[in-house]
């Protein structure tokens, strides 16, 4: 309370009436007021917007919509680093292949590239115009591709933040974009309820896929680059057939009247298995071959925004709604660890305008 007390002192001191100082404690972000701060370090912890394994599996990374990307030691669950500079939320995440490097997409319409092993900001990229919702290095580190709110995707040469190219075709926001394993095509899905892949050298569109019916939330390339898996409002997984554009089959068993509906997925190394997680927080293993559940894996008390596979394929992690990334086992389905604090030790700055306002903005 001796943080609120100094608040209440400088600022309702000030005449403002009180009605306003809990309005603009609600207030969208907004940094362009100078003056002094307090800062709050006890704010609600936050969701997990992306999580990464490093290659070697040891350790991982969250995107958080506390602004942070945070670093994590796999065996322990303890937080090893954050990563801050992002003033908006960290929807997405991605790894160099050679694991030296973090890549970030946020809120604040920006792309960032991220030194993993000291924490520092390499370099920020420029050029959408909307929040970022996903990126992804290429198979060989060289290019960075991302997809926004502003309806396209666009290619960065990683060593300069050099915008590529521009590729347009969306008409709506483009929620997840991904590689191919030989670095030529990429795929994206977007609220247009499109699946569309692109080829990366000319920024043509190659193919479009319509789902059945509401937006298209998630995608991945199979690991021999073949097919394609997607999900989203329909609460279906869809296997794509890349070269045909062929439907190869539904995966059945999500359910819940949900907008987003399955909003990750992802393949297993070897691509044997693929794993889904649902805005109602289920998460399901797959056999890609005949469609069929495996399991399904307990536990979030919110909807599952983002999952990865370790390296060797006997783990799964994910990332929820409900503040927590959680490490499981594969093969049985158990829960080996929860990584707590996801946003422990995020703050608020409340910077005092010389008229006595104050607008709360997350750092």
């Amino acid at each position: 309370m001796g943080d609120l007390r100094v608040y209440r002192k400088r600022v309702l001191g000030s005449g403002v009436p009180l009605i306003l100082i809990f309005g603009m404690l609600f207030a969208l972000p907004w940094n362009g007021w100078c003056g002094s701060s307090k800062k709050f370090r006890d704010y609600p912890l936050s969701w997990v917007g992306s999580v990464a394994f490093m290659p070697d599996g040891r350790q991982a990374i969250s995107g958080n919509w506390d602004h942070t990307l945070k670093l994590w030691d796999v065996a322990t669950g303890t937080k090893l680093r954050t990563f801050r500079g992002h003033m908006g939320r960290v929807s997405s995440i991605a790894i160099s292949p050679d694991g030296l490097l973090a890549l970030s997409g946020g809120g604040d319409r920006k792309v960032k590239l991220w030194n993993i092993a000291t924490g520092k900001l390499i370099r920020t990229f420029h050029g959408h115009l909307g929040k970022v919702h996903s990126v992804a290095f290429s198979p060989d580190g060289r290019q960075a591709l991302s997809g926004s709110l502003d309806h396209t995707l666009r290619l960065w040469q990683v060593t300069t933040g050099k915008e590529v190219r521009v590729f347009e075709g969306h008409s709506g926001q483009v929620l997840a974009v991904a590689f191919s394993p030989d670095g030529k095509q990429a795929v994206s899905v977007s609220w247009d309820h499109t699946l569309k892949l692109w080829d990366i050298d000319t920024g043509e569109m190659v193919r479009t896929w319509k789902a059945d019916r509401g937006r298209v939330s998630s995608v991945a390339f199979s690991p021999n680059g073949v097919q394609a898996l997607s999900g989203g409002g329909d609460n279906k997984l869809k296997l794509w057939n890349l070269a045909t554009g062929v439907e190869v089959r539904d995966f059945i068993g999500h359910s819940g009247g949900y907008l987003d509906g399955i909003k990750a997925v992802a393949f297993s190394p070897g691509g044997a298995y693929a794993v889904s997680g649902a805005e109602d927080g289920a998460i399901k293993l797959w056999n890609v071959s005949s469609g069929r559940e495996v399991r399904a894996f307990a536990g979030h008390e919110g909807g599952i925004n983002t999952l990865a596979f370790s390296p060797d394929g006997s783990r799964i992690l994910s990332g929820s709604e409900d503040r927590s990334v959680k490490l499981w086992d594969r093969a049985t389905g158990r829960e080996i660890r929860t990584f707590r604090g996801v946003a422990r030790g995020a703050e608020i700055s409340a910077p005092v305008h010389s008229n006595g306002y104050a607008f709360l903005t997350r750092e």
